[in-house]
């Protein structure tokens, strides 16, 4: 988790315990659990801890991914020597660097966790439930850096943290659903309520989707990308936060 001023500390059932006490919401917790998973998926913060391992491309050319594995960041080739491009009467010659000043897997004090100094990316496609194959023919048995993002989860029943917006939109959004469901049951008794957890969920479910805090990183990170911009070369990987 790179650069976030607060973590995700709250119990997945917090949204349960909220849903009952603010709005009177009838469920059990098994189908609270159910309901209230998809729409927590739905807000889309669901993986926050950005991680990174390293490895060769085997023969197969299979990347077996860590548990937890939600989202890929980048694939990309690193430890690959330095070179000095110059160009003369004679066309272009590369000059491998001395090893001292050759590329490492570090990133410089304020880069994210997903840059490679020289690395350069490698296509790749998902191969099953938890690993990815190499589709960069170039890349056997090279050295690799793969970035991945990963669920908070709380130890104690295995279900997602969340941070206290996405608590009061889960809580809101899941009363929504049931008493829509019931609406449509009932719609005269139940139509005034609709429109009142109707509005109060769209508005919570649109609040979760931004971070809790913006800090002095993340604030300096955006006048970064306003303020200065250099271009895609063909071939590198380019991110904008860097």
């Amino acid at each position: 988790m790179e650069k976030q001023s607060k973590i995700r500390h709250l119990p997945f059932l917090t949204a349960f315990n909220r849903a009952q006490r603010r709005y009177g919401l009838d469920m059990k917790q098994d189908e609270f659990i159910e309901e209230g998973y998809n729409v927590w998926r739905e807000i889309g913060n669901q993986a926050p801890v950005l991680t990174r391992f390293f490895t060769k491309v085997p023969e197969d050319f299979i990347i077996e991914l860590p548990p937890g594995c939600e989202f890929i960041e980048g694939v990309m080739i690193i430890n690959e020597p330095a070179r000095d491009t110059t160009f003369d009467s004679e066309g272009k010659k590369d000059r491998v660097l001395p090893a001292y000043i050759s590329a490492d897997n570090e990133p410089s004090i304020n880069q994210s966790l997903e840059t490679s100094k020289y690395g350069k990316s490698v296509n790749y496609v998902l191969a099953g439930d938890n690993a990815i194959k190499i589709t960069s023919a170039d890349a056997l048995y090279r050295d690799i850096m793969v970035v991945y993002r990963s669920i908070l989860v709380n130890e104690d029943d295995g279900l997602p943290l969340l941070n206290d917006k996405e608590v009061a939109a889960i809580a809101a959004e899941v009363t929504r659903r049931e008493v829509m469901r019931q609406a449509f049951q009932n719609v005269a008794k139940k139509a005034d309520l609709l429109k009142f957890i109707s509005v109060e969920a769209d508005r919570l479910m649109a609040a979760a989707k931004i971070d809790e805090y913006i800090n002095d990183d993340a604030i300096d990170q955006i006048m970064d990308i306003k303020t200065s911009f250099d271009r895609k070369v063909y071939g590198r990987r380019y991110n904008p936060l860097n």
